[in-house]
């Protein structure tokens, strides 16, 4: 889990564990999508994000014909604090 350089994190793995454990805001990393999801779904549902292109080649077979892009995932600011019992 090494973080690269300006604060962007290695893999989305390692961005929500750094977050986690050591409370850290504004950090992002580099993940891949569908871009149908990206067209169409972000912002109206779920959508998933890979931490490499393999990865979302394996999961979604929609990509051959859907495309693939890259995006960046930043964490601004935690909202709000998850309860103890979480």
């Amino acid at each position: 889990m090494s973080e690269k350089h300006d604060g962007e994190i290695e893999s989305f793995a390692a961005l929500h564990e750094k977050s986690k454990n050591e409370g850290r805001e504004n950090v992002s990393t580099t993940v891949f999508m569908c871009k149908t999801d990206w067209d169409y779904e972000i912002g109206n549902g779920t959508v998933e994000v890979y931490d490499t292109i393999e990865q979302l080649k394996k999961e979604r077979t929609c990509v051959a014909e859907c495309g693939i892009v890259e995006v960046e995932v930043t964490l601004k600011r935690v909202v709000a604090q998850r309860s103890d019992g979480f």
